[in-house]
């Protein structure tokens, strides 16, 4: 879950406390509502009133089932990435040679950040506020893109393929090296960079290459 989803008990002025059901469609429409309005105007388009007049309901109700905006845009992006997570998952499953899986891994990865440029950027490029306190830092093994790369090059260890070392690191290593290559273009946008799928191309083949 990306925030609290537990019913929310009113217990004020008299109004009647929400079974888990209403609980639950209530955060949809709202959810769908925000969605709504990302497709018309993207994120900057979603803001907590707006939704409220799309729903019917005041911009105050809307924060028993989303705690503030942040969350409210987190549930717009939490299944376009869920998807690409499955589908990660589902390369690992069927690719068996481990060189291979890595390089479709990652070319996915790419494809993603892509073709959904806005909902990457606002969930994989997320620059925390300063007020707001640092997350609990959760282990990586709950990371299923992490764990499928380290997976893919133990394998590739155990064949002889790729050299000796910590699978760990050398799985977070590939992520970031292809994240940042997505990332410089758009974080640093005042230079005439080559194009965009031929240095995510190179940046994969280089950090296979790297393994060996």
């Amino acid at each position: 879950m990306l925030a609290d989803e537990r019913p929310v008990i009113w217990g004020v002025m008299g109004r009647p406390t929400l079974s888990e059901e209403q609980f639950t469609n209530m955060r949809k429409r709202i959810r769908g509502a925000a969605f709504e309005l990302f497709k018309e105007g993207g994120f900057d388009a979603v803001s907590i009133r707006e939704v409220a007049k799309r729903v019917g309901v005041s911009p105050s109700r809307i924060y028993f089932y989303y705690t503030n905006r942040h969350r409210l845009i987190e549930a717009i992006w939490y299944e376009p990435v869920a998807q690409v997570v499955r589908e990660m998952v589902e390369i690992s499953r069927k690719s068996k040679d481990p060189e291979k899986r890595i390089d479709r891994i990652l070319q996915r990865y790419q494809a993603f950040a892509l073709a959904q440029p806005e909902i990457f950027r606002e969930a994989l490029l997320f620059v925390r506020p300063r007020q707001e306190d640092s997350p609990r830092r959760e282990n990586l093994e709950g990371l299923p893109l992490f764990t499928v790369l380290r997976d893919a090059i133990g394998d590739g260890q155990k064949a002889g393929l790729f050299r000796r070392g910590d699978a760990g690191i050398m799985a977070q290593t590939l992520w970031m090296g292809v994240h940042g290559a997505l990332a410089l273009p758009i974080n640093i946008d005042g230079w005439d960079y080559a194009d965009q799928e031929v240095l995510n191309r190179s940046m994969v083949k280089t950090l296979i290459a790297g393994l060996a």
